[in-house]
């Protein structure tokens, strides 16, 4: 039997889209007034069974959240933000090729006449 934490219950309690998602299925099960319903007895079904094994809506809410979290953090940072995609080597190269000031070349001395 899994057991959710309890700021996992309260996460999946203030889950839009998940009580939005019950009171559709509780429609759909023929209960009578399904938003007010589920309004009402959210904490009751958020940590009712969904299996015979124990598991809850929250201690499943809290598995799918943690999946969520490491896909997230398996993202790479944007290309500008990662030093690793676009290297500071890079920057300074496309830099000194386009912005930097280019080094003067040495012109001959301008020889003013002489009286």
């Amino acid at each position: 039997m899994a057991t959710a934490k309890s700021t996992t219950i309260i996460t999946a309690v203030q889950d839009h889209d998940l009580r939005q998602r019950a009171v559709a299925i509780a429609a759909q099960e023929g209960v009578p007034l399904p938003e007010a319903e589920v309004a009402q007895r959210i904490y009751e079904l958020v940590t009712a069974p969904v299996d015979d094994q124990g598991n809850t809506v929250a201690s499943v809410y809290e598995y799918a959240s943690t999946r969520r979290e490491e896909a997230i953090a398996a993202i790479p940072p944007a290309p500008g933000a990662d030093p690793a995609a676009i290297t500071d080597a890079h920057l300074a190269y496309a830099i000194r090729a386009r912005l930097a000031p280019k080094p003067s070349t040495p012109t001959e001395a301008t020889v003013e006449p002489t009286a």
